[in-house]
């Protein structure tokens, strides 16, 4: 019989996971902006947000640009970023379903070619073959791209 694992076991497993996709892909000490903050009522978005805020403060990412889909400005964020990453926060608005957070997405991707993008983990879903199409295009096209996803469904559809 298997036994129950503690909040803390859990925790740290879920912790040791984490640390093994990003660090990586975004080392302690570098720096980064996190755009997309989660100016809505959805608390899960806002938990994601805090938790990639957490991950950021224990690696020593700095972050020097936070943003939400209405006031990005492209100009600040690109003096403020240096050769830093981009993040995009996780959720699950990957897709056509909310367009306005996808929209912001392929906008960031589009006109930040010569930055390393990261989008944290999200569920993907499409409705419209030409949301889809588009979406693969522009991503596709990007040199430096990481899309993470957050279940099964979404890392199928993504390959």
């Amino acid at each position: 019989m298997k036994s129950k694992l503690t909040r803390d076991e859990v925790i740290g497993s879920l912790t040791k996971k984490i640390d093994e996709v990003l660090q990586p892909l975004l080392p302690p000490g570098s720096s980064c902006a996190l755009l997309d903050f989660p100016n809505h009522s959805n608390v899960g978005d806002s938990a994601i947000w805090l938790g990639e805020k957490a991950y950021l403060r224990r690696h020593r990412v700095e972050v020097v640009y936070t943003c939400d889909t209405k006031n990005c400005s492209p100009l600040r964020l690109r003096e403020r970023l240096g050769n830093g990453t981009i993040l995009l926060n996780g959720g699950g608005s990957f897709g056509d379903m909310w367009p306005r957070y996808q929209r912001f997405r392929e906008e960031v991707v589009e006109s930040f070619p010569d930055h390393k993008i990261i989008v944290m983990p999200q569920s993907i879903y499409f409705r419209d073959t030409e949301n889809l199409q588009r979406a693969k295009r522009i991503l596709n096209e990007h040199p430096d791209m990481t899309l993470l996803v957050r279940d099964h469904r979404s890392l199928e559809f993504a390959r």
